[in-house]
């Protein structure tokens, strides 16, 4: 579609970061309470002939952020105005886990451990959590006057890597297992987001003042054997948003200056501006990204444009879904659903509406989408779905006017008249049950006598 340019190295700092302290003490063990209530999906939207689901984010939800799909096989996610954490398991039921900690804090930084319970940003402190609410402690960092800063990530090492900063400085921790050894290293130009490397470091995002020039932004690689740092700085005086180590062997970093920049970086430095025209100096720039199947990566921009990039081609979709900067922000979480959709968090302008948004990536259509009979008789409507294999499923409105057979592998349906009336027949590629994710469609049915 449109060529990458490359841009020279832009710049390259060495530096050797100093390590301190260490702490495994678990500071706190607090008792948490959970509760449950049901999420009632909405169809919001038809695009490109695909669909977005709406789930309200919870009852007393203000603002969901830090949405990860976790291997318990829920969607997790905090929120800017309640003391705990919300899920969502595959059946629609929300849980809502309380702690009593203070709220506004961490929410946003929500991450799987190489321990498998939930790890988050405490003030000065990393905070945990358990699948079913339990396990939840505090370990305090090893650096007085610190707090704990980015999403925490798993490392190539099998560690959990965070950031901590103070007024002044900034340090990248490690932590080990199973005895929650903390050890912080420091690291120059800031760590706004963290990402584990395919070359097996870890890569950080961050800015600097320089003088003569203003604010400079970096791309760090943190050696974990040597513990020494490698600054690449951007180009044109770029800062950075969100970094991720991708299939194809490179990271690719987003920026934050509105222009809606986008850059390969390759393990030892070297960056390539790849354009994003749909987005390109709109004031909107890419804030989240997550890997999907095979070569692609979906990102989410702050007015909740999403887009697919396939590091194959080195080239972004035009925008899934595209909203005005005026009726849309996203705050800045996605996860890839295992279930072949899409979900992220979304915050309407102007509304207490916040919500959780399913975006279904596979396009569904049906053959014919409407059936006359007169009298009696039976006809036939077909589904296909592109990137689907499976089982479809049907479902009549009313059975007095017309019955389908239940469930088709090749797609094909047959529908019996057995009243006059109307009926709707709604086909899914998943169990109806489940239908807040799945790719749905309908048969509008006549029968006259």
């Amino acid at each position: 579609m449109f060529g990458a340019r490359f841009l020279p190295l832009a710049g390259l700092l060495i530096a050797f970061a100093g390590c301190s302290g260490g702490s495994g003490i678990q500071s706190q063990t607090v008792p948490s309470s959970e509760r449950q209530g049901t999420l009632i999906p909405q169809v919001a939207q038809q695009g490109n002939g695909q669909t977005v689901i709406v789930f309200p984010a919870a009852p007393s939800s203000c603002t969901p952020t830090g949405l990860i799909r976790a291997s318990d096989g829920n969607f997790w996610f905090g929120d800017l105005c309640a003391a705990g954490f919300f899920h969502i398991s595959n059946n629609g039921i929300v849980g809502v886990i309380d702690f009593g900690i203070a709220k506004n804090i961490g929410t946003d930084a929500l991450a799987e451990g190489p321990d498998k319970n939930l790890w988050y940003p405490l003030g000065g402190y990393i905070g945990r959590i358990g699948f079913k609410g339990n396990n939840f402690a505090r370990f305090r960092l090893p650096s007085p006057g610190f707090e704990a800063g980015s999403t925490p990530i798993v490392g190539p090492d099998g560690a959990l890597w965070f950031s901590e900063a103070s007024s002044v400085q900034t340090k990248l921790a490690r932590m080990t297992f199973p005895n929650h050894v903390i050890t912080d290293y420091d690291v120059p130009n800031g760590a706004a987001a963290l990402a584990a490397g395919p070359d097996g470091n870890i890569w950080l995002t961050g800015d600097n003042f320089v003088t003569g020039v203003g604010d400079v932004g970096f791309v760090v690689r943190f050696d974990i054997s040597t513990h020494t740092t490698t600054s690449f700085q951007l180009p044109n005086r770029v800062l950075p948003g969100t970094i991720i180590g991708a299939r194809d062997g490179n990271l690719y970093v987003s920026g934050s200056n509105g222009s809606g920049q986008f850059f390969k970086v390759t393990p030892s430095g070297n960056m390539t501006l790849i354009p994003n025209p749909d987005i390109a100096n709109q004031g909107r720039f890419i804030i989240a990204m997550v890997p999907g199947p095979n070569s692609k990566l979906w990102t989410l921009t702050q007015y909740c444009d999403l887009q697919t990039f396939d590091t194959a081609t080195q080239a972004f979709s035009a925008p899934l879904i595209s909203h005005s900067t005026s009726d849309c922000g996203s705050t800045g979480s996605i996860a890839w659903g295992g279930d072949g959709n899409v979900w992220f968090t979304v915050t309407p302008v102007n509304s207490n509406n916040h919500q959780i948004d399913v975006y279904l990536a596979h396009s569904q259509t049906v053959t014919p989408n409407a059936l006359t009979f007169t009298g009696s008789g039976t006809k036939t409507f077909t589904v296909t779905e592109s990137g689907f294999s499976g089982t479809f499923y049907a479902r009549s409105s009313n059975t007095s006017v017309a019955t389908v057979n239940s469930t088709s592998m090749t797609g094909s349906f047959s529908v019996t008249a057995t009243g006059k009336g109307t009926a709707i027949i709604t086909v899914a590629d998943t169990d109806l049950s489940h239908a807040y994710r799945s790719n749905t469609s309908q048969v509008s049915i006549t029968v006259t006598p």
